[in-house]
């Protein structure tokens, strides 16, 4: 509990609720507290303004490139195709037509199938390879109960 006592605590002018003495604004409604003043923040560090020292390119030393460094072109930065209309940057392969690029296309198209026996013949390879599969795993790893079981339920598999 506080020391003071409930009538000399400071009071919000406008929602009445307590706030402590050195506080500037309301911790309820944030109303500004009369007769409190915020305090002042002063910068004692000094500040300078930086001058730059004009210089042409003939007496800058530039440094080495690295031999690690990509090359400095700007081919790597955009390539030379852009639009005039809106300055836009277009892919190094592309045709442009009109107002957009058209993409150059490295991968060939799959032809569009000419008949339907393809797809039957991938389903025939498909059961043909399943019960080739069946037929080895009944031989193999089937136990001499399942093997009579499932003898007795496709007797023409005794052959």
């Amino acid at each position: 509990m506080s020391t003071q006592s409930q009538s000399d605590q400071v009071r919000c002018p406008q929602c009445h609720e307590p706030v402590r003495p050195d506080s500037a604004f309301c911790g309820n409604c944030g109303a500004a507290m009369p007769g409190t003043t915020t305090p002042d923040t002063r910068d004692d560090q000094a500040t300078t303004t930086f001058t730059p020292i004009p210089s042409n390119d003939r007496n800058v030393d530039y440094p080495e490139p690295s031999p690690w460094a990509p090359p400095d072109s700007d081919r790597y930065v955009a390539p030379d195709n852009y639009e005039r209309s809106t300055g836009l940057s277009s892919d190094p392969n592309a045709t442009v037509i009109g107002s957009h690029p058209e993409f150059a296309d490295e991968s060939p198209r799959a032809a569009a199938p000419q008949s339907i026996r393809g797809f039957f013949l991938g389903i025939l390879a498909m059961l043909l390879i399943a019960t080739v599969l069946s037929l080895y795993l009944y031989d193999a790893w089937l136990s001499d109960s399942a093997r009579d079981t499932v003898e007795s339920w496709l007797p023409w598999l005794n052959g």
